[in-house]
Formats: C-alpha cells, structure tokens, sequence
C-alpha cells in the first residue's frame, strides 16, 4: 500500500468505530480495532464454498472444531444482520415483517440461497448441489446440465444484448508518478515465492520464512554500478509519499535483466514487524 502511513492517520486511527473479522489478532489492521471477530480457518482440503482460478467451485473443510470465540465467516454475517435487523425495523418489507432475512441454520443454506441468485445469469450454478461440491465442478452449471462448462461463450453469444463482444481500449496514461532526478527509480512490487498478503500466518511459520533472508530490492546491475552499489549494500526505499524499511539491494538476476533500465522491484507485503526482525 504506497501511502500506509495516511491510511493508518487519516482513515483507520480517526475512525469511529473499527470492526475487524481475521483469524490473527497479531495483524496490523487488528491494532485500529474497536471489535475483532474471530473468524474461522478454512483448511486446505477439499465445507465452505470457494471458487478457483479455473472458474470451479469446490468445498473447503474447516480445520478442526473451533478455536475460543472463533465461528464461521457465515455465523459471523448472520449474527451482525440480526441485530441490524432489529436496530432497523423500518427497513423491513411487508413480505419480511416479523421475520429475519438472515435465519441461516448451516452453510448450505447460505450457499442455496447464492445459488438461486445465478438463475439465467452467465454465472448459472442452479444444476450444482451442496453434495456435488465435494468435489471441484466447473461452472457454470445451470438446471438440467450433465456436467458444467469448460469454457464460456463457445457458442459466440456474449451477455450483451445483441450477443456481441463489447471491447474497450482506454486511453494511454502515465503513471501517478514520474521518475526525476530526485526520486529516479520506480519501484514494481511483487509476491515473494512462500508468502502471501500481509505474512500474518505464512511469517509466522520457520520453513516459509526461511525461504528469503529479508526484502530485497533488486534492480538492474547497471543501475547499480552507476551509484556504486553493491550486493548485500544496505539502502532505505523513500517515495514522495513514504518511507520503508531498510532493505538489502541486489543485482537483478539473468532473466530478468532483460527489462530496461530505471525500475526496481521489493516483496509487496513484508511485514514491517517480521521486516526489522530479519535485519537483526
């Protein structure tokens, strides 16, 4: 996030009242929070609906019974509705009065009540059961449907109107900021192999953090020569809007010397906790 110390400042400390779902209380975002929910992890085997990259939908197990306060991203919905509900009771409808439009039982009722709202939509899962997702089903699936599809539109027929392909082509932009003598590289941020977001719970784990000594920047070796930098030269990362960590820099490797000169590239989501740790 470029400017994390405004939205620490100006957005998340001035806040009225902060509500926070997350697994962790040791997140950043847990330090700004009026409520923390304790939300419940989802474990890598194949009973909450998640989509894929492949556009299939599949069954994730909850890992284990529930820890302390922890419940269901789905109880955790349900519960806050409820009590919205009767803060609210002119925002009922005629159809709903006296009754709750949040009385979910189980997961597979919120998941029934998603898919009745893909009917006749591209996104069709009406033909899909909560058994069959025990195991990953392409989709869509719409009613009567053997099997879900592979790929969408081979038939030509878009979801327009007409049934034609719709592109747009924006207009080219520069960047919000420009390179200048002051600040002369631009910085690409990326995932780092074994972690992810903002290493709350691949951080904590030895053999993931062991993966990278520290954040690196990275830049091409003759930006380097050309401010005698060296491998392993400690350097601070300085925007007009921010100030990082320090970090060590290094010389780009082979492969992707072939990018041009001037950018330079950092972990995206080194924690600044786990970030000062490594440097000691």
């Amino acid at each position: 996030m470029p400017e994390q110390a405004l939205v620490r400042r100006a957005a998340l400390a001035r806040c009225e009242f902060v509500v926070l779902q997350d697994a962790y209380a040791t997140t950043a975002t847990a330090d700004f929070a009026d409520l923390l929910l304790p939300g419940q992890q989802l474990g890598r085997e194949r009973k909450a609906p998640s989509p894929t990259a492949n556009a299939a939908s599949a069954a994730c197990a909850r890992r284990g019974a529930a820890v302390g306060q922890a419940r269901a991203d789905w109880q955790i919905a349900a519960g806050g509705a409820r009590r919205l509900e009767a803060r609210l009771p002119s925002r009922r409808t005629v159809q709903t009065s006296g009754q709750t439009m949040s009385g979910w039982t189980c997961a597979e009722e919120v998941w029934n009540q998603h898919r009745e709202s893909t009917r006749g939509r591209d996104l069709d899962i009406t033909g899909l059961s909560w058994a069959a997702l025990e195991q990953p089903q392409q989709w869509p699936f719409p009613g009567g449907a053997a099997q879900g599809s592979a790929r969408l539109f081979t038939d030509g027929r878009f979801a327009t109107a007409d049934g034609r392909a719709r592109f747009h082509a924006p207009g080219w932009k520069p960047t919000a900021e420009q390179r200048d003598a002051a600040y002369p590289v631009s910085l690409l941020t990326g995932r780092l192999r074994d972690q992810w977001h903002g290493m709350s719970r691949s951080g904590t784990l030895g053999r993931l953090f062991g993966h990278a000594p520290g954040p690196v920047l990275e830049m091409h070796p003759q930006d380097l020569q050309r401010r005698q930098w060296r491998d392993g030269d400690l350097v601070q990362v300085r925007s007009r809007a921010v100030a990082a960590p320090c970090c060590r820099c290094r010389a780009a490797r082979a492969w992707r010397r072939r990018r041009p000169r001037g950018p330079g590239s950092g972990p995206e989501s080194w924690a600044a906790p786990a970030c000062r740790a490594s440097m000691h």
